[in-house]
């Protein structure tokens, strides 16, 4: 599985593409976005997603964890995913690049 380029600071690994959901199941993704990208995220979460097509339908809401001040201007970031069959949307970030390479 590869990274899909997106954008500019957007790249995004769909697992769903790789493993297909079953009925009922969500469709699962990682955005790999730099901190530019990650303030808009934050700033407009369901315009952003839809925007960029991370999935194949648009979303009509989603639940995006609180993203850290100290995320935003200093690092990359991961954001796990999870697109619901009811295009809802849940995203929580996942890793903080920056700490990832220093490991």
């Amino acid at each position: 599985m590869n990274w899909d380029h997106l954008a500019e600071g957007i790249d995004v690994l769909r697992f769903w593409k790789a493993v297909p959901p079953q009925e009922g199941e969500a469709e699962i993704g990682v955005l790999k976005l730099s901190s530019p990208r990650l303030t808009e995220l934050r700033n407009a979460p369901r315009e952003f997603i839809n925007k960029h097509k991370i999935f194949d339908k648009d979303i009509r809401s989603i639940d995006l964890e609180p993203i850290p001040q100290t995320y935003i201007g200093n690092s990359s970031a991961l954001i796990v995913l999870k697109h619901n069959p009811t295009c809802t949307c849940y995203a929580a970030i996942a890793a903080d690049l920056t700490l990832v390479a220093a490991a």
